[in-house]
């Protein structure tokens, strides 16, 4: 009997923690989805008005230095006629100046055609087809300053603006300015959002972070998922924000992936390890505590059952036992529920009451034809 009360007891027991643990599973994984695509919201929106702030930065400066009379003038100057080839180091000094007093990465002065004529700065590429990026079609065309992303190469990715020089109301030649889009911009753009950014470009090759807030190893890890899931990129430019889960540093990361088809690149957002950290102790914390909670209930529930209940009984049928081989010296002690305590009580009586008409020891036992 008790085998039984405990061997059903625990297949229930069991059974009841399998299904509070998978339902709390369930609904704790709905919650974890909604917490992460919140957390990516708010990621991205964060990012996307950085970058944004940064490109209006930077036309307000591209703005200013080419709307700068004297320096519109020396260029003119020094662009020299068609007869007589421009005077490249004069207008690189003047660039460099510039360049510097403003924090830029790369300055350059180029032909309304395109072609660059003088430029300043780190990894500015010597030879590009400006004449057919459509931002310096558009701020030729317009007469107004234009920016976005450019990426030269696949080292290499600036935000940039181009900013036509006007003299006497004729276009004299066209900046650029532009500054570096790498892993310290990343890193600055992540702390500020709180979640991991990363910048794709595509290539021959495939897709190639240009910047990135991860650390070396994990960036690699990135770079070579993407390019293993090209389905993913796919699926981005075809949805306004699609996601992903991607193994990262140990973690399972939701990521967000966003394509602006205008500037040719990809935005990443991506769960950082500390919210990752922070969501599986808040998921995890309360669902054991729950899981305690259920096993204590659970127990004093069968703790109850087997004292009040379970053990009275067997109690009881001990005292039956004895009684029905003629031994009635064992009495219920009454313990338990009512009913219980109830048969107990009656049961002590019968005994007392047989007990008044047991034969001596050794003496012979009436029959039933030995009456009077």
């Amino acid at each position: 009997m008790q085998r039984l009360f405990f061997a059903m007891a625990g297949a229930l027991l069991l059974a009841i923690v399998a299904i509070v643990a998978t339902a709390g599973y369930f609904q704790v994984r709905g919650v974890a989805r909604n917490v992460d695509g919140d957390t990516l919201d708010a990621g991205q929106a964060v990012q996307r008005e950085l970058v944004r702030l940064r490109s209006e930065g930077l036309q307000q400066v591209t703005g200013a230095i080419a709307g700068n009379a004297s320096l519109v003038a020396y260029v003119n100057r020094a662009l020299g006629s068609a007869d007589a080839p421009a005077d490249v180091h004069s207008i690189q000094d003047q660039l460099e100046e510039r360049r510097a007093l403003v924090g830029l990465d790369v300055l350059a002065v180029l032909l309304p055609s395109g072609r660059l004529v003088a430029s300043t700065g780190k990894d500015m590429p010597q030879i590009h087809e400006f004449g057919r990026d459509d931002r310096f079609i558009q701020a030729s065309r317009t007469a107004t300053t234009t920016s976005g992303m450019w990426s030269a190469n696949e080292q290499a990715t600036w935000q940039v603006a181009f900013s036509p020089m006007v003299q006497g109301g004729s276009e004299v030649a066209m900046l650029l300015a532009g500054r570096r889009h790498d892993a310290r911009v990343a890193r600055e753009i992540a702390g500020t959002s709180r979640a991991d950014y990363a910048l794709v470009v595509g290539s021959d090759s495939g897709p190639v972070l240009a910047a990135s807030s991860l650390d070396a190893e994990t960036t690699g890890t990135l770079e070579k998922a993407l390019r293993a899931h090209p389905e993913w990129m796919a699926e981005a430019a075809q949805a306004a924000n699609a996601r992903a889960q991607l193994a990262l540093g140990g973690f399972t990361r939701p990521v967000r992936v966003h394509v602006d088809a205008d500037a040719g690149v990809s935005w990443l957002t991506i769960a950082p390890k500390a919210h990752v950290d922070a969501r599986a102790r808040a998921v995890t914390v309360p669902l054991l505590f729950a899981l305690a909670g259920v096993l204590l209930v659970l127990g004093a529930a069968l703790w109850g059952v087997w004292h009040y209940w379970v053990s009275p009984l067997l109690a009881l049928a001990r005292v039956a036992d004895h009684s029905a081989v003629g031994d009635y010296s064992l009495a219920f002690e009454p313990r338990g529920v009512e009913a219980v305590r109830q048969i107990g009580n009656a049961l002590n009586r019968a005994q007392a009451q047989l007990g008044r008409y047991r034969p001596a020891p050794g003496a012979p036992r009436r029959r039933n034809t030995d009456r009077t």
